[in-house]
């Protein structure tokens, strides 16, 4: 079999997208706009007041004759009301949770990307729910995604085994490469591209993290990183939505500190974005967390991204958030890492590691065609 594989195309234009009620209406704008084809995959996408309107212009799309595919992931999206698309658009929910009287619970749909005519994409870590997007009481969770237009959107397409016929490419130049974590299909694209951009840094590393659980040869190149004098900086949630995750990463913070590694919380909402950007010019957005369920478990796309205009307002987004998060410091977290806490810590560490690994057991790991394409 073909495996298909490109490197780094050029004629595109790419726009960072920040999470809010906006994300909404812009995502609603594009698909307005779109002319023959409409392609949605993603892992949460909850009905309400906030997102029904987009599922009424997909549906308008519909009406008007528009070839229309959504695949949602049926862990995720259990509760999406299938009875309010209108009966053209074509439907069906990733892995179900019991297939062939077998238990999937192990591998995942969790990388959220939005087609247009393949002409244009919005490929982030963005889910579609008003408790994301524009909650009543909070601020939206720190997310983020990225709008692209240009010829990288063909290649984005043929990755999930789509069929792309004309490649639309952008007057500006701007490298982009689509990259793809899914192991029980022996792809790991995106770790290799985080570890390769590390091992070349130079200068300074900055990971917003919302669930930060690595492996060894991860922590290990972050640390040789530091050793270098390159300065490393982890963005994490002061206030996570899964506690288990972020008892977790508390689990690493004196090793991290102890490296040279510098520490942030983020406490004006919950953390979910996943970005990074390195050396001011390297950057990657997507929805690939940092942890043994991405890495293992899941379908995470990222883009990988080296321009410089596009890396200055990743950096000032980046630096904003690092001036308004609270820096933890070896001498602070030693007096608040109390012995309660760190049983915890520990003891949350071991129990999602049991759980990961019960996991992987469920998962059948074989090469083949992707399994989340409808237009096949």
């Amino acid at each position: 079999m073909k495996v298909f594989n490109h490197k780094f195309s050029f004629k595109n234009n790419v726009q960072l997208i920040k999470n809010d009620a906006e994300f909404i209406k812009t995502t609603i704008d594009i698909i307005k706009s779109a002319k023959e084809t409409i392609y949605l995959q993603t892992y949460i996408f909850e009905v309400d007041e906030i997102t029904e309107p987009l599922v009424n212009a997909l549906n308008e799309k519909a009406q008007e004759g528009l070839e229309i595919s959504i695949v949602l992931d049926s862990f995720g999206s259990i509760d999406f009301p299938i009875s309010k698309l209108h009966y053209g658009i074509h439907f069906r929910f990733f892995s179900p949770l019991l297939s062939k009287g077998l238990l999937s619970i192990g591998r995942r749909l969790h990388s959220k990307v939005l087609i247009i005519d393949f002409k244009r994409a919005v490929v982030g870590g963005i889910n579609y729910s008003k408790r994301f997007n524009s909650p009543s009481s909070t601020k939206p969770w720190l997310d983020y995604a990225c709008l692209i237009t240009g010829e990288e959107v063909f290649n984005l397409a043929r990755s999930l085994k789509l069929n792309p016929i004309v490649i639309y490419k952008e007057k500006e130049n701007c490298m982009v490469k689509t990259n793809i974590n899914d192991w029980s299909r022996f792809k790991n694209q995106i770790y290799r591209s985080y570890t390769r951009a590390i091992k070349v840094s130079k200068k300074d590393i900055t990971i917003v993290a919302p669930y930060f659980l690595p492996g060894k040869k991860f922590l290990k190149v972050l640390k040789k990183a530091v050793e270098r004098g390159v300065e490393v900086r982890l963005i994490f949630s002061a206030n996570s939505d899964h506690p288990l995750e972020r008892w977790c990463s508390k689990y690493l913070y004196s090793w991290l500190l102890e490296s040279g590694v510098s520490i942030y919380e983020w406490d004006e909402s919950i953390v979910h974005g996943k970005i990074a950007i390195i050396d001011s010019k390297w950057v990657t957005i997507g929805s690939y967390n940092h942890n043994f369920t991405s890495h293992f478990g899941n379908h995470e796309m990222n883009l990988e991204i080296q321009d410089s205009k596009f890396a200055s307002i990743v950096q000032t987004e980046v630096n904003c958030i690092l001036k308004n998060s609270n820096k933890i410091t070896e001498s602070s977290w030693d007096k608040k890492n109390i012995m309660i806490h760190k049983i915890l810590e520990t003891s949350t560490y071991i129990f999602a590691n049991i759980l990961t690994i019960i996991s992987l057991l469920l998962i059948s790991r074989r090469k083949e065609k992707s399994d989340i394409n409808l237009l096949e």
